[in-house]
């Protein structure tokens, strides 16, 4: 009679890992769908698992935290990304007003009568004026 008493003994102490084992498995498949999910959009909302096992939450909770400063550093990044657009803009701007004052006087100044002299700096102020136009 014992021996069948230390065999069903077993038996429910493997029914008990088997079930752990597959609520585990099921907590890391739930880890890795909402990881997935969390990766293609964006989202605030933290990884929550709905078990007790203190590995899994431990681990859930460690991706939260990269998650989170995930999150921080696509924030910064695309806060610099707008800053380098916007600066390159102004810049833009700044360059071509003055371009446009300097082109219309090198035209009233092409006009007028010149000596050779002066004909070849205009010419010179004009292409490197067009290079500039041209950034």
């Amino acid at each position: 009679m014992l021996p069948w008493l230390i065999c069903a003994a077993l038996a429910a102490i493997v029914l008990v890992l088997c079930v752990r084992l597959y609520l585990l498995q099921k907590s890391l498949d739930d880890i890795a769908a909402q990881l997935g999910e969390r990766l293609s959009s964006d989202t605030n909302n933290p990884i929550f698992l709905p078990t007790r096992n203190p590995h899994a939450r431990r681990l859930a909770a460690a991706l939260n935290v990269q998650l989170k400063e995930l999150r921080r550093q696509r924030q910064q990044y695309e806060s610099g990304d707008r800053e380098l657009r916007e600066a390159v803009t102004n810049v833009s701007h700044d360059l071509r007003t003055p371009l446009t004052a300097i082109c219309g006087y090198l035209e009233l100044l092409d006009k007028g009568g010149k000596t050779p002299e002066q004909a070849r700096y205009l010419a010179l102020i004009a292409g490197r004026t067009e290079a500039m136009r041209q950034l």
